[in-house]
């Protein structure tokens, strides 16, 4: 459960010479006790676009977040302003953001934005599962305060085949994958991102981590990539799913060991945006569906 301190800091505006005012980073301290944030604005009308997004990990940021929110809404063909060729500001921002307290609000330039994210509740991210509200000053009609099918719900319906263990696997190899992450300055990340993503279209069961070791490393006097070993062979072709996936301001590539001596056939590659399409959509992932058919007549019956 996420933290909330009783105070609040706030910005204070500091006279710098005959330039006026500018902002600087001192602070001063505000009494704030009720348990759901609120933002300050100036008009009621603000809170239409306003959501408050609880549970974030404590080693979010809010480029990481802010990335992910606009990848996410983006490939599921719910951020209303991207379908708009006029408007080519920003599509949110972030009024408070306290990953230490386990929250953030974003305030969003359009209302319907602010619903649309409704949708996002209860999707994986990094290793939790965000909470996604409105604020407690939302004025607008009761049906529009929670979305209809939300992530979570969604997530409820997939029936999710049972992988074999981690001891099962037949051949430590079919379990390890390559990923470029083209000098990211969070790779220790990766795993949280990644296991998470997986989650995210119903391709793992509900609390399990599909990834057992991550490490960094120069291959082949390639900077910038990583091997992730998973907990069975069928995540790790799986994760050819999430092809080109956004990571903060670049993406991620998944590639099998160049000494790899498997049958490259039963890896079905497909891009991490049509993935969450697909899923959002209610689409059957045949890639999915056929490379876990492939492993099971591949590796054998599924062990239970």
């Amino acid at each position: 459960q996420p933290r909330y301190n009783n105070k609040r800091y706030q910005p204070v505006p500091v006279r710098c010479g005959d330039d006026g005012f500018e902002q600087r980073k001192r602070y001063r301290r505000e009494d704030y006790s009720a348990r759901s944030p609120e933002p300050l604005h100036n008009s009621v009308g603000d809170y239409q676009r306003d959501v408050v997004i609880e549970n974030i990990h404590y080693d979010c940021t809010e480029r990481l977040l802010s990335s992910f929110l606009f990848h996410v809404m983006k490939a599921a063909g719910i951020l209303h302003l991207c379908n708009d060729n006029n408007y080519h500001g920003d599509f949110f921002g972030f009024a408070d953001f306290y990953p230490n307290d386990g929250y953030a609000i974003v305030q969003f330039r359009h209302p319907k934005d602010a619903t649309a994210a409704l949708c996002l509740n209860d999707i994986p991210f990094m290793g939790m599962k965000l909470r996604v509200e409105r604020v407690k000053k939302w004025t607008g009609p009761e049906y529009l305060r929670r979305a209809e099918n939300d992530w979570g719900n969604r997530l409820s319906k997939v029936d999710i085949v049972e992988a074999e263990t981690c001891y099962g696997s037949s051949n430590l190899r079919d379990r390890v994958l390559e990923v470029e992450y083209f000098r990211s300055e969070w790779p220790r990340l990766i795993p949280l991102v990644v296991a998470s993503a997986l989650e995210q279209i119903g391709l793992v069961r509900n609390g399990e981590n599909p990834i057992v070791d991550f490490h960094i490393d120069t291959i082949d006097g390639r900077d910038g990539v990583g091997s992730i070993t998973f907990r069975t062979a069928k995540y790790a072709r799986n994760a050819f799913l999430l092809q080109k996936m956004p990571f903060i301001d670049t993406f991620l590539r998944f590639e099998r060991p160049r000494d790899w001596k498997g049958n490259f056939r039963l890896d079905q590659h497909q891009d991490w945006d049509k993935s969450i399409a697909d899923f959002f959509n209610g689409c059957t992932n045949n890639n999915a569906v056929v490379a876990q058919n492939r492993i099971v007549s591949e590796e054998g019956p599924t062990r239970h």
